[in-house]
């Protein structure tokens, strides 16, 4: 390939005065535009009912929100924690939902809900100081994945990844919206930065090595709390610090391993006390652990449980006979199978592959109707351009893995040739440089959490907020394969150049092959009706006419949206607005009950 990581990179060599400045300009530059992107898009939401999202009762946003009201109000401990109870329940009474829960179990980690109940009084309508640190923190990972990939390939890979991090339309649209995946990106990143420091240029004596571990360990514990997949980050710092410091003997490890795992414990201990003090299990962060993997995994779960939807009969019959105790949840869902190995096996491959989706799958939110209004995200690239490059980065990776550098005495005199004259051009060397000199621990740690992170993934429904995790690692090697691709280019290595893009093409190729049976777009009537109902709510009656315009196209012969928003009006009191959308649906559909009965009511007033 023609481009190789740097090996200076990888030694104690400090930078000189001119390195160190170009650094941090580059970080300077990448959090900047960053920023810019991103306050420039929530600009185009502010206002609307797109920034107003956690005002849909159905929505994760809404449970945030009521959970930190009351501890505000004083109940600091959330002895009996808030359960939402959402229409897609309605198949068992509420009282069965939180029988499954379990007694004093937070619905989903509870250290968001917190951040906002401190932030509330200071956050201001919607809360947009919450938003706001959100995109900084957004602006943050973009810097993140930059020192991440210059630390792995060199300076122009990691600019490459910085900027496409910056720019990332997912991100932004998460990052804005009340939801706790945008910082939960942010701390995975700076936990990888802290790991594969240590790694690279870890500290040299024993003292040094415990308490680095200790440290990442106390980040781990602190994320348990902000997040449920913060369990697989920690079990991917354990094997990897295991490893690492393995080198150094047993003992070594086995120190590492414990230090990481003590300042896990101290991460983790304000959550744990809670949990003493009110009698739920120890290390319990969320009752919805159970119940996800059951509706995901259940023999009859639609589309092998990739797609989200309302539990199945199966589904609410496990959860029925194991009350929500983990292991007889998982032989409920084994049973259900009948014993076929393969069936689970066939969901299992459903959900993984549906991680490598092109589309972003809708849940609180939908990717593909916030881009119908917001220009900045129409521009921005999505994941069907991050795992094409993603895809080809790692290829190229691997290959640098698998090769070595020959010494100069068994080179050809045209390899010799070939070498001096990129030498000369200051572009990259042609072979790969010793692969000791190479980051090969910090590659395999980055695909270890990979890896975890997919099978983690392949045991819940699918959904583009889910996928969030798998994107630092894709736009590190997106980066990776984009430095190497101009560098070839540069060099007039044209052959290396086709290799790289036809492992670009490969991937968008393998991407389009499992999105083939994917809906076309994430474009869905709730959206729309959700849209009209919050600026209802807030008396803008041009924009519910603007959405339910909108629906009217992309929906054409089908007057829901608009029966909806004549439902909302009638119930405000604004019975003339309410038949001009009675009205609206009956043109789309003579035969919508809902429009019929709701002019029928309005007679006479």
């Amino acid at each position: 390939m023609a481009c190789a990581p740097n090996s200076s990179r990888y030694t104690r060599t400090p930078m000189d005065a001119g390195s160190k400045r170009r650094l941090w300009l580059a970080v300077f530059a990448i959090f900047m535009v960053a920023a810019v992107v991103r306050f420039s898009f929530w600009t185009e939401l502010r206002g609307t009912a797109l920034d107003r999202w956690q005002r849909f009762d159905q929505s994760d946003m809404a449970t945030y929100v009521e959970q930190a009201r009351r501890i505000a109000e004083g109940d600091s401990f959330q002895a009996e924690p808030y359960h939402p109870y959402h229409s897609w329940q309605s198949g068992a009474p509420a009282a069965k939902w939180l029988e499954w829960y379990g007694p004093h179990r937070f619905h989903q980690a509870p250290a968001y809900s917190y951040l906002l109940a401190w932030l509330g009084p200071f956050a201001g309508e919607d809360f947009a100081l919450v938003k706001a640190l959100q995109l900084l923190l957004g602006a943050g990972s973009s810097a993140l994945v930059f020192l991440i990939t210059r630390h792995l390939w060199g300076f122009a890979a990691g600019v490459c990844a910085g900027f496409l991090s910056a720019i990332y339309g997912p991100l932004l649209f998460l990052e804005a919206q009340l939801l706790r995946e945008g910082p939960a990106v942010f701390i995975i990143l700076a936990l990888l930065y802290f790991l594969l420091r240590q790694l690279e240029h870890g500290p040299r004596t024993a003292r040094q090595r415990m308490l680095s571990s200790a440290l990442l360990g106390l980040g781990a514990g602190a994320f348990a709390m902000f997040h449920e997949m913060a369990s697989v980050v920690a079990l991917v710092l354990g094997i990897v610090l295991v490893l690492g410091h393995g080198r150094a003997g047993a003992r070594a490890a086995a120190l590492a391993l414990g230090m990481c795992a003590a300042g896990w414990l101290i991460g983790f201990s304000p959550l744990l006390a809670r949990n003493l003090a009110v009698g739920a299990p120890p290390f319990s962060v969320s009752c919805r652990g159970v119940t996800n993997f059951v509706e995901s995994n259940v023999a009859d779960a639609p589309d092998g449980g990739a797609t989200f939807a309302a539990p199945s009969a199966g589904a609410l019959r496990i959860l029925e006979d194991s009350k929500g105790n983990g292991w007889a949840a998982f032989r409920g869902v084994w049973n259900s199978h009948g014993g076929d190995l393969g069936l689970a096996l066939a969901n299992l491959k459903q959900k993984w592959l549906a991680n490598w989706l092109s589309r972003e799958v809708p849940d609180n939110t939908s990717f593909d109707f916030f881009r119908e209004h917001a220009a900045t995200l129409r521009f921005a690239p999505t994941f069907a351009v991050l795992f094409p490059l993603g895809f080809a980065g790692m290829c190229m990776v691997l290959f640098h893995g698998l090769t070595r550098r020959r010494p100069a005495a068994e080179l050809s005199k045209r390899e010799l040739k070939q070498q001096r004259r990129q030498n000369s051009t200051g572009v990259a060397a042609t072979l790969p440089e010793d692969i000791a000199a190479r980051p090969v621990a910090s590659h395999l740690a980055l695909l270890l959490l990979f890896l975890a992170l997919c099978g983690a993934l392949s045991l819940v429904h699918t959904v583009a907020r889910f996928r969030m995790y798998l994107v630092p690692v894709a736009l590190i090697y997106a980066g990776i394969a984009m430095a190497c691709l101009w560098e070839s280019m540069r060099a007039r290595q044209f052959g290396k150049s086709l290799a790289i893009a036809a492992a670009v093409i490969a991937g968008a190729l393998l991407q389009g092959a499992i999105s083939s049976a994917a809906f076309p777009d994430g474009l869905r009537q709730v959206d729309y009706a959700v849209a009209c109902k919050l600026s209802i709510e807030a008396g803008e009656v041009e924009r519910v006419r603007g959405f339910a315009d909108a629906a009217r196209k992309k929906f054409p012969g089908d007057g829901t949206v608009q029966a909806l928003a004549g439902y909302e009006f009638e119930l405000k009191g604004s019975h003339e607005l309410a038949r001009e959308f009675y009205r609206s649906a009956q043109t789309l559909d003579p035969n919508s009950a809902m429009a019929r009965d709701g002019l029928r009511r309005l007679q006479g007033r």
